[in-house]
């Protein structure tokens, strides 16, 4: 009779395991898509490089933005003479001088080169993009 006890509970113990609301725990369909969109490294690295690509649209338009240049220097100089034949003493001037500057430089015309370059840039967004359609695709 104690083997058929122990079957007994083993069973038991088993069928409540194998019940238990913790261990049906089951995941929707797009849950698990959705994780596994997350967590794909050839998906991040194409997503990545989505954003790498957009980048270049920010690049091609500073064409047309204005370039600002500053430049800033400062001299001290100290000169000694001998003042004795007018007032008996040695004097000193002390000289201080700076100067500054800023330049801001637009572009006019460029013979369409910004927007021919933003355009390329836009392009390679939209081909970047459907590359990464692609790699969804085909994972």
């Amino acid at each position: 009779m104690p083997s058929l006890r122990k079957s007994l509970f083993a069973a038991v113990l088993v069928s409540a395991t194998a019940l238990s609301p913790l261990a049906a725990s089951a995941e929707t369909i797009l849950g698990a898509l959705s994780k596994a969109y997350q967590n794909n490294s050839q998906l991040n690295s194409a997503r990545a490089g989505v954003r790498v690509t957009d980048e270049s649209v920010a690049i091609a338009k500073s064409g047309w933005r204005p370039t600002i240049t500053g430049s800033a220097d400062i001299d001290f100089s100290i000169s000694h003479f001998d003042a004795r034949t007018n007032l008996g003493s040695n004097r000193g001037i002390s000289l201080t001088t700076g100067n500054f500057g800023v330049q801001i430089d637009q572009t006019l015309f460029d013979g369409f080169q910004t927007r021919n370059n933003v355009a390329a840039a836009e392009s390679r967004v939209r081909a970047s993009v459907e590359s990464l359609r692609n790699t969804e695709e085909n994972i």
